[in-house]
């Protein structure tokens, strides 16, 4: 009894995993309570209710299993027959591998028939639809199931057709986009030349210094199209668009004959980034491989201050005088350009679905807004991801 409850389960598996059927058990319609209905009235009502199931699904799509599939698969003891008496029919269905299972059953109100008839998903519990009529007579319930039954069971149809439409889109996008989500820490820094008129002489001098670092953030979207295999790897095409914060920190401090200055200026920049690498893929085991990029980035400025702090203290006394401006740096302001590129460099490992990386930004584009010097943007980001 085991072995052929055993290969009937196999058989029904198999048959799910190579066609995609679903399978749908029609339980016995069964007594609520003390009924004077023979038991082949019972199963005959049953029959036509799986009968109506076949007819109005695709049979290259669903598989109704028989009252001899569903017995073999029961356990030979008693609690799935307590179980039935007892409306757990959710229960029977996920212990026999179903995914969709009915329920019926028969009881008597004011001295005629009735007749309950449930459908339910089985993993999720959820009841998908159902019918209840009265008759007279056995013939009244079952011309009722010849009726309203199609219609019950076009409602998995529905279901299934949404959710293979769904499925398949899903998998369509996520096996021709490969998406990556990323986000970590930004480390940035700006290179400055500036070109100051100096009291000596009054000739302008260049003076050469890079800002503190400025710590931010960055978010954003990575897209993985595979273009040729070689050798030690994969080679893709790895565009996206990112959120970045950028920025740099500069001090500066003068002493005059009666005073001293000292002046500090933050550059807080929000850019819309557009990266385009290419990635060398080298597996290590099946659970882990490295990468390494190379590309470039268009990056577009969407917000940006810099906040200027300044202090005077009066030479040898604490009268010291504070005040701070912030400017908004891409509207005038201090001048400074709203677009940025640069090229980009990044090393990283993938674990199964996760990712962990850093990558090098080296800015190109001279970002100050005239022509007193040049300001070009520096980056480390340090980055976690999860491929889809």
């Amino acid at each position: 009894m085991k072995i052929n409850r055993f290969l009937l389960l196999t058989c029904i598996l198999a048959t799910l995993a190579n066609a995609q059927t679903r399978t749908i058990a029609v339980l016995e319609i069964v007594p609520s309570g003390e009924m004077g209905l023979k038991l082949s009235e019972y199963r005959h009502l049953t029959d036509e209710l799986r009968t109506r199931a076949r007819e109005a699904l695709p049979q290259s799509r669903y598989t109704i299993l028989t009252r001899d599939n569903i017995l073999s698969l029961m356990p030979p003891d008693s609690e799935e027959a307590q179980c039935l008496a007892e409306s757990c029919a959710v229960d029977i269905g996920r212990a026999i591998g179903a995914e969709y299972v009915t329920q019926g059953f028969v009881g008597e109100f004011s001295g005629m028939l009735t007749l309950t008839v449930e459908l339910y998903e089985s993993i999720s519990g959820n009841l998908l639809g159902s019918f209840v009529t009265e008759s007279e007579s056995v013939i009244g319930l079952l011309n009722t199931i010849r009726g309203k039954a199609p219609d019950l069971f076009k409602k998995i149809q529905q279901t299934t057709l949404g959710k293979s439409t769904q499925e398949t889109e899903k998998r369509s996008f996520f096996s021709t986009f490969n998406p990556s989500i990323r986000a970590g820490l930004s480390f940035s820094y700006m290179k400055l030349l500036l070109i100051n008129e100096e009291n000596v002489d009054g000739e302008y001098v260049e003076k050469e210094k890079d800002t503190d670092n400025f710590m931010g953030v960055h978010i954003g979207v990575i897209f993985d199209f595979p273009l040729s295999d070689i050798s030690i790897g994969t080679i893709s095409l790895q565009p996206g668009i990112m959120f970045t914060k950028k920025g740099g920190i500069w001090e500066d401090e003068k002493e005059y004959s009666y005073y001293t200055e000292k002046s500090k200026g933050t550059f807080n920049l929000n850019y819309l980034e557009i990266p385009l690498t290419v990635s060398l893929k080298i597996p290590i085991n099946e659970s882990l491989s490295a990468r390494a990029n190379v590309g470039f980035y268009l990056a577009v400025g969407i917000s940006g201050t810099l906040k200027d702090e300044y202090t005077e203290c009066r030479s040898g006394t604490d009268d010291c005088e504070s005040y701070s401006n912030d400017v908004d740096i891409f509207n005038g302001g201090k001048g400074l350009k709203s677009s940025d590129y640069g090229l980009s460099f990044a090393g990283g490992i993938e674990f199964h679905n996760f990712y962990a990386g850093i990558t090098y930004g080296l800015g190109l584009s001279n970002i100050l807004g005239d022509d007193y010097g040049e300001i070009t943007t520096r980056t480390i980001n340090f980055t976690l991801g999860y491929n889809f």
